[in-house]
Protein backbone atom coordinates (compact mmCIF):
# COMPACT_ATOMS: atom_id res chain seq x y z
CA UNK A 1 0.00 0.00 0.00
CA UNK A 2 3.24 2.36 0.05
CA UNK A 3 4.25 4.66 -2.50
CA UNK A 4 7.29 2.97 -4.56
CA UNK A 5 8.46 3.87 -7.83
CA UNK A 6 7.73 1.67 -10.85
CA UNK A 7 8.21 1.89 -14.83
CA UNK A 8 6.08 0.54 -17.99
CA UNK A 9 5.97 0.58 -21.44
CA UNK A 10 4.62 4.22 -22.74
CA UNK A 11 2.01 2.36 -24.14
CA UNK A 12 0.85 0.87 -19.97
CA UNK A 13 1.82 -2.30 -20.53
CA UNK A 14 4.36 -4.17 -18.53
CA UNK A 15 4.22 -2.36 -15.22
CA UNK A 16 6.73 -3.40 -12.92
CA UNK A 17 8.15 -2.11 -9.30
CA UNK A 18 11.74 -0.81 -9.17
CA UNK A 19 11.90 0.10 -5.36
CA UNK A 20 10.89 -2.18 -2.67
CA UNK A 21 10.55 0.94 0.38
CA UNK A 22 8.28 -0.33 2.88
CA UNK A 23 8.48 2.18 5.33
CA UNK A 24 10.40 5.44 3.66
CA UNK A 25 8.05 5.85 1.04
CA UNK A 26 8.87 7.43 -2.41
CA UNK A 27 7.03 9.65 -5.15
CA UNK A 28 8.26 12.64 -7.49
CA UNK A 29 10.14 10.28 -9.74
CA UNK A 30 11.69 11.51 -12.61
CA UNK A 31 14.05 9.82 -15.64
CA UNK A 32 17.97 10.72 -15.28
CA UNK A 33 19.33 8.54 -18.36
CA UNK A 34 17.80 5.73 -19.52
CA UNK A 35 18.98 3.04 -16.45
CA UNK A 36 18.44 5.31 -13.73
CA UNK A 37 15.73 7.33 -11.74
CA UNK A 38 15.84 10.00 -9.52
CA UNK A 39 12.89 9.72 -6.99
CA UNK A 40 12.21 12.04 -3.35
CA UNK A 41 12.02 9.74 -0.45
CA UNK A 42 10.07 11.20 2.32
CA UNK A 43 10.83 11.06 6.03
CA UNK A 44 9.03 11.76 8.92
CA UNK A 45 9.89 12.30 12.69
CA UNK A 46 7.32 14.00 15.24
CA UNK A 47 5.21 15.68 12.94
CA UNK A 48 3.85 13.71 9.69
CA UNK A 49 4.65 16.74 7.77
CA UNK A 50 8.04 15.18 7.31
CA UNK A 51 10.82 15.94 4.44
CA UNK A 52 12.48 14.57 1.63
CA UNK A 53 15.81 13.22 0.13
CA UNK A 54 16.75 12.73 -3.67
CA UNK A 55 17.61 9.34 -4.27
CA UNK A 56 19.10 7.42 -7.43
CA UNK A 57 18.05 4.04 -8.60
CA UNK A 58 18.80 1.54 -10.67
CA UNK A 59 15.97 0.15 -13.50
CA UNK A 60 16.95 -3.32 -12.63
CA UNK A 61 16.89 -2.72 -8.78
CA UNK A 62 18.88 -2.24 -5.62
CA UNK A 63 18.60 -0.43 -2.53
CA UNK A 64 19.53 3.03 -4.72
CA UNK A 65 22.08 5.54 -3.78
CA UNK A 66 21.62 8.98 -1.58
CA UNK A 67 22.05 12.17 -3.55
CA UNK A 68 21.25 14.77 -1.25
CA UNK A 69 20.26 14.85 2.56
CA UNK A 70 17.80 16.30 4.65
CA UNK A 71 17.85 19.71 6.08
CA UNK A 72 15.58 18.56 9.12
CA UNK A 73 12.61 16.33 10.13
CA UNK A 74 10.30 19.30 8.57
CA UNK A 75 11.21 21.17 5.76
CA UNK A 76 10.74 19.60 2.46
CA UNK A 77 13.17 19.17 -0.49
CA UNK A 78 11.34 17.60 -3.75
CA UNK A 79 10.43 17.99 -7.59
CA UNK A 80 13.92 16.67 -9.08
CA UNK A 81 14.45 17.24 -12.88
CA UNK A 82 17.55 15.92 -14.41
CA UNK A 83 19.44 17.65 -17.06
CA UNK A 84 19.86 15.84 -20.24
CA UNK A 85 23.61 14.98 -19.99
CA UNK A 86 22.87 13.82 -16.30
CA UNK A 87 25.38 16.52 -15.16
CA UNK A 88 22.68 18.24 -13.13
CA UNK A 89 19.72 17.49 -10.76
CA UNK A 90 17.30 20.57 -10.19
CA UNK A 91 14.98 20.75 -7.07
CA UNK A 92 13.20 22.85 -4.92
CA UNK A 93 13.98 23.16 -1.37
CA UNK A 94 12.12 25.32 1.67
CA UNK A 95 14.45 28.01 2.67
CA UNK A 96 11.83 29.53 5.15
CA UNK A 97 13.16 30.72 8.45
CA UNK A 98 13.10 28.93 11.34
CA UNK A 99 13.91 25.61 10.80
CA UNK A 100 10.37 23.70 11.30
CA UNK A 101 7.23 23.89 9.21
CA UNK A 102 5.21 26.66 9.62
CA UNK A 103 1.32 27.16 8.70
CA UNK A 104 1.57 30.83 8.64
CA UNK A 105 4.21 31.22 5.77
CA UNK A 106 4.17 34.25 3.37
CA UNK A 107 3.86 33.09 -0.20
CA UNK A 108 4.99 36.43 -1.47
CA UNK A 109 7.78 36.27 0.53
CA UNK A 110 10.68 33.15 -0.05
CA UNK A 111 9.26 29.75 0.76
CA UNK A 112 11.12 27.43 -1.77
CA UNK A 113 14.26 28.01 -3.76
CA UNK A 114 15.72 25.91 -6.63
CA UNK A 115 18.78 24.58 -6.09
CA UNK A 116 21.22 22.46 -8.72
CA UNK A 117 23.32 19.29 -7.75
CA UNK A 118 26.23 18.70 -9.50
CA UNK A 119 26.57 15.33 -9.73
CA UNK A 120 30.74 15.30 -10.32
CA UNK A 121 31.27 17.35 -7.26
CA UNK A 122 28.92 15.70 -5.28
CA UNK A 123 27.42 19.21 -4.14
CA UNK A 124 24.16 21.86 -4.10
CA UNK A 125 24.00 25.65 -5.11
CA UNK A 126 20.81 27.44 -5.48
CA UNK A 127 19.59 28.90 -8.72
CA UNK A 128 16.86 30.95 -8.43
CA UNK A 129 14.22 31.88 -5.42
CA UNK A 130 13.45 35.75 -3.73
CA UNK A 131 10.21 37.04 -3.86
CA UNK A 132 7.68 34.51 -4.47
CA UNK A 133 10.20 31.72 -4.29
CA UNK A 134 10.69 29.38 -6.85
CA UNK A 135 9.45 25.57 -7.31
CA UNK A 136 8.66 22.72 -9.67
CA UNK A 137 11.67 23.24 -11.80
CA UNK A 138 12.01 21.41 -14.82
CA UNK A 139 15.04 21.85 -17.43
CA UNK A 140 14.58 22.34 -21.05
CA UNK A 141 16.58 19.58 -22.89
CA UNK A 142 19.30 21.82 -24.58
CA UNK A 143 19.90 22.65 -20.72
CA UNK A 144 19.68 26.49 -21.62
CA UNK A 145 16.35 27.46 -19.96
CA UNK A 146 14.86 26.38 -17.03
CA UNK A 147 11.25 26.29 -16.44
CA UNK A 148 9.95 26.85 -12.96
CA UNK A 149 6.88 28.27 -10.54
CA UNK A 150 6.64 31.32 -9.14
CA UNK A 151 3.98 33.03 -6.95
CA UNK A 152 3.29 37.05 -7.94
CA UNK A 153 0.71 38.68 -5.36
CA UNK A 154 -2.09 36.04 -5.80
CA UNK A 155 -1.22 34.17 -8.91
CA UNK A 156 0.99 31.55 -9.45
CA UNK A 157 3.05 32.35 -12.59
CA UNK A 158 5.45 29.81 -15.42
CA UNK A 159 8.27 31.74 -15.31
CA UNK A 160 11.31 30.75 -17.63
CA UNK A 161 15.32 31.73 -16.68
CA UNK A 162 18.15 31.59 -18.88
CA UNK A 163 20.54 29.19 -16.88
CA UNK A 164 24.05 30.73 -18.34
CA UNK A 165 22.90 35.06 -18.06
CA UNK A 166 20.41 34.55 -15.09
CA UNK A 167 17.88 36.60 -16.88
CA UNK A 168 13.97 35.33 -15.17
CA UNK A 169 10.69 36.15 -17.53
CA UNK A 170 6.93 35.34 -16.84
CA UNK A 171 5.52 33.29 -19.91
CA UNK A 172 2.02 32.17 -18.36
CA UNK A 173 0.00 33.70 -15.43
CA UNK A 174 -3.36 31.97 -15.76
CA UNK A 175 -1.96 28.76 -13.49
CA UNK A 176 -3.99 26.91 -10.65
CA UNK A 177 -2.65 27.72 -6.92
CA UNK A 178 0.27 26.43 -6.17
CA UNK A 179 0.77 24.35 -2.94
CA UNK A 180 3.82 25.98 -1.48
CA UNK A 181 2.34 27.39 2.02
CA UNK A 182 0.90 23.39 2.80
CA UNK A 183 2.97 20.16 2.84
CA UNK A 184 4.22 19.27 -0.14
CA UNK A 185 4.74 16.01 0.00
CA UNK A 186 4.19 15.63 -3.38
CA UNK A 187 5.16 18.63 -4.85
CA UNK A 188 4.30 22.33 -4.75
CA UNK A 189 2.58 21.89 -8.75
CA UNK A 190 1.78 19.21 -10.70
CA UNK A 191 4.69 17.90 -13.29
CA UNK A 192 4.88 19.32 -16.39
CA UNK A 193 7.17 18.90 -19.42
CA UNK A 194 8.73 20.72 -22.60
CA UNK A 195 7.65 19.29 -25.48
CA UNK A 196 11.25 17.46 -27.64
CA UNK A 197 12.07 20.39 -29.46
CA UNK A 198 12.24 22.98 -26.35
CA UNK A 199 9.88 25.10 -27.82
CA UNK A 200 6.74 24.42 -26.05
CA UNK A 201 5.71 23.52 -22.29
CA UNK A 202 3.09 21.50 -21.65
CA UNK A 203 1.37 22.16 -18.21
CA UNK A 204 -1.49 21.42 -16.07
CA UNK A 205 -4.11 24.24 -15.38
CA UNK A 206 -7.95 24.77 -14.65
CA UNK A 207 -8.40 21.42 -15.26
CA UNK A 208 -7.05 21.53 -18.61
CA UNK A 209 -3.69 20.34 -20.53
CA UNK A 210 -2.15 23.48 -21.80
CA UNK A 211 0.82 23.95 -24.41
CA UNK A 212 2.50 27.21 -23.66
CA UNK A 213 5.11 28.93 -26.13
CA UNK A 214 8.05 29.06 -24.64
CA UNK A 215 8.95 32.44 -26.55
CA UNK A 216 5.84 33.63 -25.02
CA UNK A 217 4.87 34.85 -28.75
CA UNK A 218 1.58 33.37 -29.06
CA UNK A 219 -1.18 32.60 -26.48
CA UNK A 220 -1.70 29.01 -24.12
CA UNK A 221 -3.13 26.64 -26.51
CA UNK A 222 -5.27 23.86 -24.82
CA UNK A 223 -4.35 20.28 -25.78
CA UNK A 224 -7.75 18.43 -26.28
CA UNK A 225 -8.62 15.21 -25.01
CA UNK A 226 -10.82 12.33 -23.96
CA UNK A 227 -11.11 9.50 -21.50
CA UNK A 228 -12.95 6.16 -21.43
CA UNK A 229 -13.85 5.73 -18.10
CA UNK A 230 -15.84 3.40 -16.27
CA UNK A 231 -17.12 4.87 -12.66
CA UNK A 232 -19.16 3.10 -9.96
CA UNK A 233 -21.56 5.72 -8.39
CA UNK A 234 -23.15 4.96 -5.48
CA UNK A 235 -25.90 6.51 -3.76
CA UNK A 236 -24.87 8.79 -0.73
CA UNK A 237 -26.12 7.83 2.90
CA UNK A 238 -27.79 10.76 3.96
CA UNK A 239 -29.42 11.14 7.05
CA UNK A 240 -32.31 14.13 8.03
CA UNK A 241 -30.37 16.97 10.49
CA UNK A 242 -32.54 19.13 12.25
CA UNK A 243 -29.85 21.87 13.44
CA UNK A 244 -32.24 24.14 15.35
CA UNK A 245 -34.75 22.22 17.61
CA UNK A 246 -36.75 24.12 19.98
CA UNK A 247 -35.40 21.76 22.81
CA UNK A 248 -32.88 18.96 23.20
CA UNK A 249 -31.08 17.32 26.18
CA UNK A 250 -27.55 18.62 27.31
CA UNK A 251 -25.00 15.65 27.21
CA UNK A 252 -22.43 17.93 28.57
CA UNK A 253 -22.20 19.85 31.35
CA UNK A 254 -18.94 21.75 33.13
CA UNK A 255 -17.93 23.62 36.45
CA UNK A 256 -20.30 21.24 38.79
CA UNK A 257 -20.14 22.45 42.10
CA UNK A 258 -22.26 21.23 45.37
CA UNK A 259 -23.76 23.59 48.25
CA UNK A 260 -22.09 23.29 51.63
CA UNK A 261 -25.38 21.67 52.93
CA UNK A 262 -25.49 19.38 50.03
CA UNK A 263 -28.86 20.35 49.09
CA UNK A 264 -28.23 21.89 45.42
CA UNK A 265 -25.94 21.23 42.65
CA UNK A 266 -24.82 24.38 40.36
CA UNK A 267 -23.18 23.74 37.00
CA UNK A 268 -22.67 25.49 33.75
CA UNK A 269 -24.66 23.86 30.41
CA UNK A 270 -24.23 26.07 27.05
CA UNK A 271 -22.59 28.82 28.43
CA UNK A 272 -24.77 29.36 31.66
CA UNK A 273 -25.30 28.69 34.94
CA UNK A 274 -27.91 26.02 36.70
CA UNK A 275 -29.40 25.05 39.61
CA UNK A 276 -30.83 21.85 40.22
CA UNK A 277 -32.11 20.43 43.87
CA UNK A 278 -30.53 17.12 44.42
CA UNK A 279 -31.00 14.43 44.07
CA UNK A 280 -33.69 15.08 41.49
CA UNK A 281 -34.90 18.11 41.13
CA UNK A 282 -35.02 20.07 37.98
CA UNK A 283 -32.34 22.23 36.33
CA UNK A 284 -33.43 26.07 36.28
CA UNK A 285 -31.46 29.45 34.91
CA UNK A 286 -29.87 31.16 37.81
CA UNK A 287 -29.76 34.34 36.25
CA UNK A 288 -31.08 35.71 32.76
CA UNK A 289 -27.45 37.05 32.17
CA UNK A 290 -26.66 37.81 28.14
CA UNK A 291 -23.40 37.28 29.02
CA UNK A 292 -21.89 33.48 29.04
CA UNK A 293 -21.26 32.62 32.94
CA UNK A 294 -18.45 29.57 34.08
CA UNK A 295 -16.55 28.24 36.64
CA UNK A 296 -19.14 29.21 39.89
CA UNK A 297 -18.57 28.60 43.44
CA UNK A 298 -20.17 28.73 46.44
CA UNK A 299 -19.57 30.60 49.81
CA UNK A 300 -18.64 29.19 52.29
CA UNK A 301 -22.46 29.40 54.23
CA UNK A 302 -23.73 28.87 51.00
CA UNK A 303 -25.56 32.07 51.30
CA UNK A 304 -23.97 33.43 47.86
CA UNK A 305 -22.59 32.61 44.72
CA UNK A 306 -19.69 33.83 42.18
CA UNK A 307 -18.70 32.99 39.04
CA UNK A 308 -16.92 34.45 36.18
CA UNK A 309 -18.60 35.91 32.77
CA UNK A 310 -17.58 36.55 29.45
CA UNK A 311 -18.83 38.62 26.33
CA UNK A 312 -16.77 39.24 23.32
CA UNK A 313 -17.25 43.11 23.43
CA UNK A 314 -17.52 43.70 27.00
CA UNK A 315 -14.86 40.97 27.58
CA UNK A 316 -14.96 39.16 31.40
CA UNK A 317 -15.38 39.94 35.01
CA UNK A 318 -16.64 38.23 38.13
CA UNK A 319 -20.28 38.30 39.28
CA UNK A 320 -21.79 37.50 43.00
CA UNK A 321 -25.70 36.67 44.07
CA UNK A 322 -27.43 35.63 46.73
CA UNK A 323 -29.11 32.15 46.60
CA UNK A 324 -32.22 33.66 47.32
CA UNK A 325 -35.32 34.11 45.41
CA UNK A 326 -35.23 37.05 43.03
CA UNK A 327 -31.58 37.02 43.44
CA UNK A 328 -29.55 38.85 41.02
CA UNK A 329 -26.11 39.23 39.98
CA UNK A 330 -23.66 41.98 41.03
CA UNK A 331 -20.62 42.36 39.41
CA UNK A 332 -17.49 43.13 41.48
CA UNK A 333 -15.08 43.79 38.94
CA UNK A 334 -14.27 47.04 37.56
CA UNK A 335 -11.66 46.17 34.98
CA UNK A 336 -12.02 44.09 31.52
CA UNK A 337 -9.68 41.04 31.82
CA UNK A 338 -10.14 37.06 31.31
CA UNK A 339 -10.76 36.18 34.55
CA UNK A 340 -10.87 32.62 36.38
CA UNK A 341 -11.41 30.32 38.82
CA UNK A 342 -12.78 32.56 42.14
CA UNK A 343 -12.56 31.12 45.08
CA UNK A 344 -13.69 32.68 48.55
CA UNK A 345 -12.12 33.37 51.76
CA UNK A 346 -13.45 30.99 54.99
CA UNK A 347 -14.81 33.86 56.10
CA UNK A 348 -16.45 34.50 52.56
CA UNK A 349 -15.83 38.48 52.87
CA UNK A 350 -12.71 38.29 50.39
CA UNK A 351 -12.61 36.95 46.55
CA UNK A 352 -9.23 35.67 45.29
CA UNK A 353 -9.23 34.67 41.47
CA UNK A 354 -6.90 34.20 38.42
CA UNK A 355 -6.53 36.82 35.92
CA UNK A 356 -4.59 35.74 32.29
CA UNK A 357 -3.32 37.60 30.35
CA UNK A 358 -3.69 38.24 26.50
CA UNK A 359 -3.47 35.50 24.31
CA UNK A 360 -3.88 34.62 20.21
CA UNK A 361 -7.45 33.50 20.18
CA UNK A 362 -9.31 35.97 22.60
CA UNK A 363 -7.13 38.86 22.13
CA UNK A 364 -5.50 41.48 24.60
Amino acid sequence: GGDNMWVMDKDGTNARQITKENFRLLNNGTWLDGNYIVARKHFTSTRSAGAGELWMYNINGGGGLQLTPKKNDQQDLNEPSASADGHYIYYSEDMYPGGYFQYNKDPNNQIFVIKRFDREKGTSETVTGGPGGAMRPQIAHNGRLLAFVKRVRTKTVLYLRDVETGEEWPVYDKLCKDQSEAWTIFGSYTGFAWTPDDKYIVIWAGGKIMKVDAKGENAAAEIPFTCNVKQHITDAVRFPQDLNPAQFNVNVIRHAVTSPDGKYLVFNALGHIYKKALPDGKPERLTQNKELEFEPVFSPDGTSLAFVTWDDEKKGGISVMGMGKNAMPVKVTQNKGMYRTPAFSPDGKTLVFTKEGSDGIMGN
